[in-house]
């Protein structure tokens, strides 16, 4: 409710022109719907048609099929059978349960963008609750490399990979797109990429005008 009402205050006292436009982004593909219903109760219809409402991951799937992008963006349902091979090369010392290496990926792995051994030695891993030297973090490395090819084979990827391919896109590309502003709902439920990402967007604006810190 209140990304909503924030959403007409900026186009009510900020984004007035008739080109300006406000990304909307929200965590669960079932509220856009809801959240574009709700502007429209409180949007003038000129004002609605400034507000673009979308779910993250179905934003960055348009933009990178626009750019002939190889990959399909894969979730848990399509990847725990990857996991459950990757795990075949799971290290008899250090004995760690099957969750520490999905958690160990999730939280270090692709919240820092570690493509590799020689990174993953020497990232900082504080706040995981169990210290890695460098021959378990061989060990542990070889299971997600193994899970990385996996994927690669499958032509997959995860959604923070595909946040970072196109951050990188938007960077190498020089993307000009018409955001003023990015809204963003559930903001809990993003990671590290996800707010790259987001900041990336918020300063791609056509305009030669720098967008407003909002």
């Amino acid at each position: 409710v209140v990304a909503m009402h924030r959403t007409k205050w900026l186009l009510e006292n900020c984004f007035t022109e008739k080109t300006d436009r406000i990304l909307f982004v929200t965590f669960t593909t079932n509220l856009v719907a809801d959240i574009d219903a709700n502007l429209s109760r409180i949007l003038s219809a000129e004002q609605k048609e400034k507000v673009e409402v979308t779910n993250l991951d179905a934003w960055v799937r348009s933009f990178l099929e626009k750019k002939n992008y190889k990959g399909t963006i894969a979730y848990e349902e399509r990847t725990k059978e990857l996991w459950e091979e990757a795990l075949n090369f799971k290290p008899e010392e250090p004995a760690l349960p099957d969750s520490f290496f999905k958690e160990e990926w999730k939280e270090v792995v692709q919240s820092k963008g570690i493509s590799s051994f020689e990174e993953y030695l020497h990232v900082s891993r504080i706040g995981r609750g169990r210290s890695l030297d460098r021959r378990s973090r061989k060990a542990v490395w070889d299971v997600f490399a193994e899970y990385r090819r996996l994927l690669e084979d499958r032509g997959f990827k995860e959604a923070e990979d595909a946040y970072r391919d196109a951050r990188s896109e938007l960077s190498s590309s020089g993307s000009a797109l018409p955001y003023k502003c990015v809204i963003v709902d559930e903001a809990q439920d993003f990671g590290a990429e996800a707010f790259k990402l987001i900041g990336a967007l918020a300063n791609s604006s056509s305009s030669q005008e720098k967008p407003q810190n909002t």
